[in-house]
């Protein structure tokens, strides 16, 4: 997909917090998303888990470390048992979508076709969750890329020809800076708060303020 625009200059660095005037808004046949923390509530869902399932309470706070295990004090073998769930069986698990994140992809599906690459290393399971989420019709109009790995997603934002990606892993976000053609977007967590000067969102509804349909 190419985008409606034939050349699009790299926006000049924006304060932490801030976002593009109105002047620059994106165009969604540019942007890409990733899904857990993003599309997916990924953290409700970890905890809804831990309370459920092994009588734990953790409060969204404690996570302050994209890697569940190197900031809370519970044992490996749990969060590895949650997050294999989550992984593998994202409809049973109840893996809830962002707010605000169904209707706002869906507005821009009418325009431009959406693209997910995410660091799942399976994309059937989400790739499920996706069309039971948006609905068939506007997955129809889906590309998905699992990569496997955090740190691969720049050759596939590149050649599905996007210029910016929204993720909330802020070390992805900063390899992605290193790139001359892809502005990184982070989506506002825990585990990224204070750790980066890179643009932000703070929820969907931010994202849809940023991009014209």
């Amino acid at each position: 997909m190419s985008p409606s625009l034939q050349l699009w200059n790299r926006p000049p660095s924006l304060g932490h917090g801030q976002h593009p005037p109105s002047a620059t808004k994106i165009t969604p046949a540019i942007i890409g998303f990733d899904i857990d923390g993003v599309v997916a509530d990924t953290m409700e869902a970890f905890i809804r888990i831990a309370a459920d399932q092994y009588n734990l309470t953790v409060p969204p706070h404690q996570l302050t470390e994209f890697m569940a295990e190197d900031c809370l004090d519970m044992d490996p073998a749990i969060i590895e048992e949650i997050f294999h769930t989550l992984l593998h069986h994202p409809l049973a698990a109840q893996l809830r979508p962002m707010p605000g994140a169904i209707t706002v992809l869906t507005e821009f599906s009418q325009t431009t076709r959406l693209t997910f690459i995410t660091a799942r290393p399976d994309p059937d399971p989400i790739a499920e969750w996706l069309e039971h989420h948006l609905g068939s019709q506007v997955y129809s109009r889906c590309r998905l890329i699992a990569t496997g790995d955090h740190n691969a997603k720049a050759p596939h934002i590149r050649s599905m020809d996007l210029r910016y990606f929204i993720d909330d892993r802020v070390e992805t976000c900063h390899l992605l800076a290193e790139e001359p053609d892809i502005t990184p977007i982070v989506f506002d967590q825990p585990w990224n708060n204070g750790r980066h000067q890179l643009q932000l969102v703070h929820d969907w509804q931010h994202i849809r303020t940023i991009c014209r349909a």
